[in-house]
Parts: structure tokens; C-alpha cells; sequence
């Protein structure tokens, strides 16, 4: 087998990294090919070079001549090392030996902590996590499910009374009235749907009353109205009358427009006798006052009553927390056609204003919050027609100031989802959707299913980690950072790096001061597989590549292996240990979030910059300063250390982790079995290296 040979390069400062020189003489060696893998390379030399594996200069950390060590087979660049230490041994002759430490490529990932974009200067925000997808819904009635009908316990299926008044002393004229009995029975028999029904025995002018519900319109939702003068209502119930018994359902300050008389300011509906259920309908107008009830009323003595299924549909009815804003002629709950559930919000804009007319939904937010939006709308025009979804500021004209705002063209009979995301400048924010067109809709437009939440929508591995890169090249100081730059991306928005399509959305929180390391193994834990190999037919450049579960690696079905052999590791131990500072830039976090940072400008370089986090909310703010120096200042010379390093060694030139094979190893095992390679590492200390490759079927 070819031996493998050693290589010292430099560092990445600018987006490229530079040979050095050759490392000569007997090298042994063993080291693991995995991404967060490690080697340890033991050189005898009497060279002054020997410094340039790890040179630190702690007064100009530019002048560092920290290396990368690069092993090859052959011309084929197989792993390749950032020295983090060196051991130095001296032989009773003076000649040193080095045994030098490093983390593979993935260690660039090590170096780099999130950070925010939303974390505010000189204090971070309350919530400076990025989450994509948690749901944290904070829009009330997204799918217009709740109070369809508006009414508290309209059809007594809450088994109680609750909501209704036994007796009309509050309502109109002089009607005193309580009825003799008003219960809520559970009897699927005699119910008109469902199993309960109210049962009112009441003699004339006697009977039940329930006020009619808030109704939104341009409020704060802590704020209250009933129902809006002016506009028109449909009261409808099913209700059991004995023959020859007479009753009346009332809307207490209304006008009749269809049914009934208009008594006293009231909108009244007879019902007639027949022992059966029968349809009650009564449409009205409420007055001025904007103040109503519903009433059901005996008007014959020794009389009873069956109520059941009560539905109440008009302007606004059904739609909180949602408001109208402009000049909308219809704003209900509507049964007509629906996204999910039964219901959907159907409303008319009709000024011909594009965008003066909206529903609009009142939300608390949190200053600096990651919010997401979104809304599914229906129309039936004849063409495609703009609709737009706005995140506004409260108090602001939206079309001179909006948090976000986007438009999209919305085919007819088709329901289209509309999305924004922006983040919360204020403790309250608007969500509009507009009609984006000049002139009147033929008919009416419908909405179903809005939300907003807390984060980012849902999105593939491909766009979280793009916008995580992109926002690691940018100090939250202002200060450019390159240091993750030169890794060149394989993977899209949409597809990950074997070309194939993201397999699904993630749900997911990038905690404030992971390093990139964390992210990817938080990720890895989900199933998805990552590598950083040199650029295909460029040796100073390196690939960082992403895929779906199963997508990593070549299958080498069909070609010839290695050989695959195991042999024992090797022990090394010594004194002096030469490290790196454990960081050069601080991020320390208080209590109530306040934070503090420290960097040492001149100890570090592009690439040395070397970043930690550290949380600790039970520190007095005074003392964050001094805690972040503590860090950066407290390791920067040479450390005394024992170090130890065992290897259980393993091979394959040929392999990579990730990679496949169809193996038949005894009679027990599937001929047609898979393994995926799982490991990888070598032992360079015989006359030819051994190699040892781990396999596990999938």
C-alpha cells in the first residue's frame, strides 16, 4: 500500500491557504477521518521549522504561524488537521520530538459562535433565539373556529343555563316576568340536534334573555362594543311550541327588516303553536345605541317552551379578534366555503381604493421578536387578482411604515397562501390583508386559516443554515468577520448538496452562542449528514456539504475496496504542551440580559479569532466586564498539561464516512445487505500504514 505522506500548510486568512513545506523524515502517526475527527502526528526532528507547526506570538497574533497538517496518498489530499498543540520532548542529546494535535476540518465550525440579528446594541433583545417553526401562535381565532355563532351556550349542549337570564326585568318596556322553570336537559330525543335542549314553563309575558356578543370594530381587543349600529343581523332558532301556545323572540333595540313588527325599538318574531320544531328567523337592524338582547317570550299562560339550535350571523359576528378598517360592506363568519373547518372569514371591500379597505387582527408582541405571518384567501373573480399581507406598526399609516409587507397574485376558486416575516419593533402590531387592486370586487373575498408566530416559518435545512453562514460573516458590533467565508457552499435553498430536494421543513431553536459545531450536531441528530472535503480539482479550497438522511457518500458496490485491518493503539505522554488561547473574543450575558463583551484585537487574525459564549444570569451587571477580560486574558501562555492520546485505528484511502458498500460476510448475513461507512481512521507507525474502516448496516 502507497505510504502516506505528510504536508504543512498555512492557515486561512484571506479565503485561501498556502503549502509551506513537506514534512520529512519518519512520521508516526494516527488519526481519525471524520469531520470532527482528530489526529496525532509524533515527528522527530532537530529543525528549527519545527516551530512553524504552532508559533504564537502573543504580543501580535497576526504574526502566528499556526499551520494546517495535510496528509496525502499518493497525490489524493485524504485529511487534513488544524494544529491546536504541540508536545515538545527533548533526548538526553538535545534532539526534540513533536507530537502534534489537531481537529479535522470540521474544526472551523468549532470557532464560530450564532449570532443574532436581531440582538439590539448595547442590549441584546428578550428573545434573541432564532427559532424557525415552534408555532407559538399568538393570533387568536387563526382558523375562524371559535365563536362561530357568537352566542354564549346557543344550543345548551354545555349542559347548563349558562349565559341566559331567567326573566325580562332588565328588557324593554314594563315586562317583569320570570318563568316558573329553565333548565338545560340532556335528552337526545326530544333535542332538536345534539343532546341537549332548554325547556323554559312560563305564563305570559315571562320568559329568557341573553345580551348579545362584542362585536370588534377598529379596537384594541381589551376594549369592548356590542353590535354595530346600523348594520344587519339574522337571529335564527329551532323552537318547540305547544298547539294552540303562542310565544315571541325579540332583538331588544333593533329594527325588523324582514319578519315581525317593530314594537317599542324592538324587532319581534311570532311563533305559533304546532308541537313541533320549527325554523324562527328574524332579521334585524341594530339601532344607534348599539346595545341588544335576544329575547324568547311566553304570550299565552300555562305555556312551554323547547329552545334549541340559536344561531346569530351578521356584520362582524363570528370574526374576533378580527376588525374592519374602511369602507367593508360585508365582515362575517361564513359557512359558504372554508380552507379548514366549517368556517372562514367572508368580507367586501367596496371603495375601489386599493388596500383602503382590510380585516385587520390586533397582536402583542415583544420588541426584537423573530415574527411569522401567514393567511390562505379565496376569491371568485374572473382573473388573478393581487392580495397583499401586511405587518404594520400601530398608529402609522401602513403604506408609509410597515414591519413587512408582501404581495401575491392569487388565482380564482383557489385557496393561496400569502407569508411575511419581520421582526417586532414594539409590544403591539398590526396584521392587515389588503385587496391590492383598484376597483370593486364582484363578489365576496374570503380569508381562513391566518397565523402569526413567534420565528421564523418552517424551512428546509438548506435555507436555515444559508441564513446562519450569511449572518456569520457580519459582526452584531459592525465589524466584518470572514472567518467562515472560504467554506464553499454545495447546498441551495431548495435542494441539498446531491442535488436532491430538501426532504421536509424543520421545527427548530439556534440557541444565542452555539458554535456552528452545535448547529451541525443538533442537526445530525435529525438524521441529516454533513462533510467538508477540498474542492473538487482545487486543493486550496474546501466544500462544506449538506444532505438529506442517506444522501452522503459513494456507493462502491461494485469497485474493489482496501484491504480493512485493525491493530491496537498507541499510548504517547509528555510535559510541556504548547495550546492556543482558549478565546480571544467573550460574550458575557447577565441577569435581565444585560451583557457585556471583551476582544484582544491584536492576538488575533481573521482565522484566530476564536469566540466563546458564556451565560450567566445570576451575575451582578458590574461584574461582566471583568469576567469576559477574565477569559480572553486568562490562557494565553504555555500551559503545563499531560496529555494522552489513544487510538483504536481504521482505514480506507478509499472511503469516506458516508459511504456504501453491498457486503456478504457468512452464511447469517443478507448477501444484499448495505453498510455505510461510519468511521474511518489510520495508524501510521509500521512499515506501512494500517487502515480500518467501520461499517454498520443501514
Amino acid at each position: 500500500m502507497t505510504d502516506v505522506r505528510y504536508e504543512l500548510w498555512s492557515r486561512q486568512e484571506s479565503g485561501t491557504f498556502e503549502r509551506k513545506f513537506p514534512i520529512k523524515g519518519p512520521v508516526t502517526a494516527s488519526w481519525d477521518y471524520g469531520m470532527f475527527g482528530r489526529g496525532t502526528f509524533t515527528i522527530p526532528m532537530n529543525d528549527p521549522r519545527l516551530d512553524d507547526f504552532l508559533y504564537i506570538d502573543q504580543a501580535n497574533r497576526a504574526n502566528d504561524k499556526a499551520s494546517i497538517l495535510r496528509a496525502y496518498v499518493g497525490e489524493t489530499n485524504v485529511a487534513d488537521f488544524y494544529i491546536d498543540s504541540i508536545e515538545l520532548m527533548f533526548t538526553d542529546t538535545g534532539a526534540r520530538t513533536a507530537t502534534v494535535q489537531g481537529e479535522g476540518r470540521g474544526g472551523a465550525l468549532s470557532r464560530v459562535s450564532v449570532r443574532q440579528v436581531d440582538w439590539d446594541e448595547p442590549t441584546p433583545s428578550v428573545q434573541p433565539d432564532w427559532q424557525w417553526g415552534l408555532n407559538s401562535i399568538i393570533s387568536p381565532n387563526a382558523g375562524m373556529e371559535e365563536n362561530s355563532s357568537s352566542l354564549q351556550n346557543p344550543g345548551a349542549e354545555e349542559g347548563s343555563t349558562a349565559g341566559w337570564t331567567a326573566g325580562l326585568q332588565n328588557v324593554g318596556p314594563p315586562f317583569y316576568g320570570e318563568p316558573n322553570e329553565f333548565l338545560a336537559i340532556e335528552n337526545p330525543t326530544g333535542a332538536d340536534t345534539g343532546d341537549w335542549y332548554f325547556r323554559v314553563n312560563a305564563d305570559n309575558d315571562a320568559g329568557i334573555y341573553q345580551s348579545f356578543p362584542v362585536v370588534g370594530e377598529e379596537k384594541d381587543p381589551d376594549d369592548s362594543e356590542d353590535t354595530i349600529p346600523g348594520k344587519e343581523y339574522t337571529v335564527t332558532a329551532r323552537v318547540f311550541v305547544p298547539t294552540g301556545k303562542t310565544a315571541e323572540m325579540w332583538c331588544t333595540n333593533a329594527a325588523s327588516v324582514s319578519t315581525g313588527v317593530l314594537q317599542f325599538g324592538t324587532a319581534v318574531a311570532v311563533i305559533t303553536g304546532n308541537s313541533a320544531y320549527q325554523t324562527v328567523t328574524l332579521v334585524f337592524v341594530a339601532d344607534q345605541t348599539g346595545s341588544s338582547d335576544l329575547v324568547f317570550k311566553s304570550t299565552s299562560s300555562a305555556n312551554y317552551m323547547l329552545i334549541d339550535t340559536i344561531t346569530l350571523e351578521g356584520y362582524g359576528i363570528g370574526t374576533d379578534e378580527w376588525y374592519p378598517i374602511g369602507n367593508i360592506t360585508t365582515f362575517q363568519a361564513s359557512s359558504l366555503i372554508s380552507r379548514t373547518g366549517t368556517w372562514s372569514l367572508a368580507w367586501f371591500p367596496n371603495s375601489g381604493i386599493a388596500g383602503n379597505d382590510k380585516p385587520r387582527l390586533y397582536v402583542r408582541t415583544t420588541p426584537g421578536q423573530e415574527v411569522a405571518a401567514n393567511v390562505w384567501v379565496y376569491h371568485t373573480e374572473a382573473a388573478a387578482k393581487t392580495f397583499r399581507l401586511t405587518l404594520a406598526i400601530p398608529g402609522v399609516d401602513p403604506n408609509d411604515s410597515n414591519i413587512a409587507s408582501v404581495a401575491k397574485s392569487v388565482s380564482p376558486t383557489t385557496w393561496t397562501q400569502i407569508e411575511a416575516q419581520g421582526t417586532a419593533t414594539g409590544e403591539e402590531m398590526w396584521f392587515e390583508v389588503r385587496y391590492d387592486e383598484t376597483g370593486v370586487p364582484v363578489s365576496n373575498l374570503h380569508l381562513d386559516d391566518a397565523e402569526v408566530t413567534i420565528g421564523r416559518n418552517p424551512a428546509t435545512l438548506g435555507v436555515i443554515m444559508n441564513e446562519l453562514l450569511d449572518a456569520s460573516g457580519v459582526d452584531h458590533a459592525a465589524s466584518d468577520r470572514t472567518a467562515l467565508a472560504w467554506l464553499t457552499r454545495t447546498w441551495t435553498d431548495t435542494l441539498d448538496s446531491s442535488d436532491a430536494a430538501w426532504d421536509s421543513t424543520i421545527e427548530t431553536v439556534v440557541r444565542r452562542g452555539m458554535t456552528f459545531r452545535q448547529v451541525v450536531e443538533d442537526m445530525s441528530r435529525l438524521g441529516y449528514e454533513f462533510s467538508i472535503r477540498p474542492a473538487s480539482g482545487d486543493d486550496t479550497d474546501w466544500e462544506f456539504n449538506i444532505y438529506n438522511p442517506g444522501n452522503m457518500g459513494t456507493d462502491h458496490s461494485t469497485a474493489d475496496g482496501p484491504a480493512i485491518l485493525s491493530r491496537p493503539g498507541v499510548l504517547s505522554a509528555g510535559p510541556f504542551l504548547r495550546r492556543e488561547p482558549v478565546a480571544t473574543y467573550a460574550m458575557v450575558e447577565g441577569a435581565d440580559l444585560e451583557w457585556d463583551e471583551y476582544r484582544n484585537a491584536t492576538m488575533e487574525t481573521t482565522w484566530g479569532e476564536i469566540e466563546t459564549y458564556l451565560s450567566l444570569q445570576e451575575m451582578p451587571f458590574g461584574e461582566l466586564g471583568r469576567t469576559a477580560q477574565e477569559i480572553v486574558e486568562g490562557d494565553k501562555g504555555e500551559s503545563l498539561v499531560m496529555s494522552f492520546a489513544g487510538h483504536t485505528l481504521t482505514p480506507g484511502v478509499d472511503y469516506d464516512v458516508g459511504d456504501s458498500i453491498r457486503v456478504s460476510v457468512g452464511e447469517s448475513i443478507n448477501p444484499s445487505a448495505v453498510y455505510r461507512c461510519v468511521d474511518v481512521t489510520v495508524k501510521d507507525d509500521e512499515v506501512e500504514p494500517q487502515f480500518q474502516v467501520e461499517f454498520e448496516p443501514t
